[in-house]
């Protein structure tokens, strides 16, 4: 498509990033919540104790993959606010330029 131009909303870019590095840090408030109430064999019951032990082994797993979900929307977040701050920088310096031939 020549002749076509791709327009970036810098400020709205910043502010997903911001939108999305704050999801990161609820995402992680759920995983410290989530590791703060053990759950095993000693409260499953004493004919339980297989079962606890899936249940504790299970809750485990979903906080290896919060943590895996908090890393992965946090350095999205990370990257999309560099992105933008690179375009606005480029933008700038663009401006600059054209105004300096004027």
């Amino acid at each position: 498509m020549a002749g076509t131009h791709v327009k970036v909303d810098v400020d709205a870019l910043q502010a997903m990033a911001t939108k999305l590095k704050g999801s990161a840090g609820v995402i992680g408030n759920k995983k410290t919540d989530l590791a703060a109430h053990s759950f095993g064999q000693d409260q499953a019951g004493k004919d339980y104790g297989t079962e606890g032990k899936k249940v504790h082994d299970s809750l485990e797993r979903l906080q290896t993959w919060l943590s895996n979900w908090q890393t992965a929307i946090q350095k999205t977040g990370e990257q999309m606010a560099s992105s933008a701050t690179l375009y606005a920088t480029t933008d700038d310096g663009n401006v600059e330029k054209i105004k300096a031939s004027i």
